[in-house]
């Protein structure tokens, strides 16, 4: 059975870990294939391990990530736009999931 690498991107540490436990316990029930996943909390990093999953094979087959994401260092925010610009630029095939809590209120 193949295994899918999938990237979470968000800046909420807790968030990556509970993303991940979802999917690692969604995919041990054999309710999602087999996945090997990682964790970025910044676009920086997540872009980095981007490259580098390029470069060794296999690379990332799903990105998901949240809708903004700020740069502390760079006092800016970055939105889903930005970073699937971004993620694209390395990999235009790559699968991209935003997730959003926002309302129009």
């Amino acid at each position: 059975m193949k295994t899918n690498n999938v990237l979470i991107i968000d800046n909420h540490p807790v968030t990556c870990l509970t993303y991940l436990q979802l999917l690692r316990d969604a995919s041990k029930t054999g309710k999602l294939p087999r996945l090997n996943i990682d964790c970025a909390h910044n676009v920086k990093n997540a872009l980095y391990k981007i490259e580098r999953s390029q470069k060794a094979k296999p690379y990332f087959e799903v990105v998901l990530f949240h809708s903004q994401i700020p740069d502390l260092k760079k006092g800016k925010t970055y939105s889903s736009d930005d970073i699937a610009r971004l993620i694209r630029s390395i990999n235009p095939e790559v699968r991209l999931i935003v997730q959003t809590g926002l309302t129009d209120n």
